[in-house]
């Protein structure tokens, strides 16, 4: 005779009830425990992909320009990562969570973007964007302020645009700048006429940027410097001023940028007039685009065969096993609220890969309660007692359960590592579902039928 686990049950019911409250808003359960929480509570809604939500998948192949080529050597790995970078600047601007801009092909000469919004409207706004990746500006600055509300912009030909994100030099971490430029809207001349730029360590060590014109644009670049001696001559890409340097003497065919600036900024304002003398041109390889009405279709889908499927299930579990079928099936309610509670901790966004994985999974998990509850029937049939049996079973059956789920973690593993995008999605959800198989069906379904066959001595058993 055995007794109550109640400490064992109190954990499994904690996990339930703490598992459900992360869940309710990605469940759409208005208002549970959301006062535990409050105000981040809403926070915890975990992301949907764009094949759910609708978004834009464009893939670009890069090239550069004929007559950058015919000037100069170019490393087209530099000038995709220079593109990559600028292409990240302008889709940060909408606002939109979870986007990618990630370099492929053999020989990583193509760009991928992939932007989850349901916006049409803001779907063919990112596509227009992203072609614009080479408009590096050079433009006067007639103000500054903190911000734009203390900048007069009702002066004509105007327009406001605020520095660039600072890092942090105590924390490492980026931050929105604090200032905001008025500068002439009409550029004094393009990033086109700057031939090369590099960074360069001055008398004292501090860094210098060094840059140089082309022959068009020594002379184009000599009258501007000349006309706003003592002036800020504004670097501005992708609606971003990155510098604003004052212009200390006339510079023609070569000049030099010296100020309060670190390493890694005179670096980043390098990589900048750089993407000038190496402007990138996009070939479109493939442009999707994902209608919020076909996201909410799919979204239908899944939860139809997700609804079928669990329905299924819990009815051949409680007709096959009674009361047994009935413990599996707390368990794999668990199972899913557990697998839902770890993707929203880990800031995952949950694709149709990824509803494929929960699917498997449970598939996984009911096969091993299966196979537990064979075993049980096995050492019933062969006359032993109900306690000796489920000892009996999950004993036995413990190695194979072990065996089938870590080579298909493993399996997993190596889909994560080697793919890339959806097929890594669906990697995420198979191994956490399969790690959460492990505890759920081994320890929580026994702990049930402990609870539930303990106390007294108990001659049958409901399976």
């Amino acid at each position: 005779m055995r007794r109550v686990q109640w400490g064992s049950v109190a954990i499994l019911a904690a996990l339930f009830i703490a598992s459900l409250c992360v869940c309710a808003p990605t469940l759409r359960i208005p208002g549970l425990f959301s006062w535990l929480m409050a105000p981040e509570y809403p926070k915890l809604m975990l992301e949907l992909g764009l094949d759910l939500q609708g978004g834009v998948d464009l893939t670009y192949q890069v090239s550069v320009a004929k007559s950058v080529l015919t000037t100069k050597a170019v490393d087209l790995a530099e000038v995709t990562a220079v593109a990559k970078e600028v292409i990240t600047d302008r889709i940060d601007m909408f606002g939109v969570t979870n986007s990618t801009v990630q370099v492929q092909g053999e020989k990583r000469d193509q760009i991928r973007i992939q932007v989850p919004t349901a916006d049409e409207k803001k779907q063919r706004e990112i596509k227009d964007i992203v072609r614009m990746t080479h408009l590096l500006q050079f433009n006067e600055v007639l103000g500054e302020a903190a911000n734009e509300a203390e900048l007069d912009t009702t002066q004509p030909d105007t327009i406001a645009l605020p520095l660039v994100d600072q890092k942090d030099q105590q924390t490492g971490k980026t931050r929105p700048s604090n200032k905001v430029f008025l500068l002439k809207k009409t550029p004094e001349m393009t990033g086109e006429y700057v031939e090369s730029a590099d960074c360069i360590p001055g008398q004292l060590g501090e860094p210098e940027i060094h840059f140089e014109m082309t022959g068009e644009g020594s002379v184009k670049f000599g009258a501007i410097t000349q006309r706003l001696l003592h002036k800020q001559l504004a670097i501005v890409l992708g609606g971003k001023v990155y510098m604003a340097p004052v212009i200390q003497s006339q510079i023609t065919s070569r000049g030099q940028i010296t100020g309060k600036f670190d390493l890694e900024e005179a670096r980043r304002t390098v990589k900048i007039l750089r993407a000038g003398a190496l402007p990138a041109e996009l070939s479109p390889l493939a442009e999707n685009f994902v209608g919020p009405s076909l996201g909410e279709e799919s979204i239908r889908s899944g939860l139809r065969a997700s609804l079928f499927g669990g329905l299924s299930v819990i009815v051949v579990m409680i007709l096959f096993y009674k009361i047994s079928g009935v413990f599996a099936n707390i368990c794999l309610a668990l199972n899913l609220l557990l697998q839902l509670t770890a993707l929203v901790f880990l800031g995952a966004t949950l694709t149709l890969p990824g509803i494929a994985g929960f699917a498997l999974t449970v598939g996984m998990a009911v096969d091993s309660n299966v196979l537990i509850f064979e075993r049980i029937k096995e050492e019933l049939r062969a006359g032993k007692t109900v306690r000796a049996s489920i000892d009996a079973g999950y004993g036995k059956a413990l190695w194979t359960i072990l065996d089938s789920n870590i080579t298909t973690i493993l399996t997993g593993v190596v889909l994560y590592h080697f793919g890339t995008g959806p097929i890594r999605g669906f990697a995420v959800t198979l191994i956490i579902g399969l790690v959460v198989n492990l505890f759920t069906s081994i320890w929580g379904t026994r702990v049930l039928q402990d609870s539930w066959y303990s106390g007294k001595e108990i001659e049958t058993m409901s399976i």
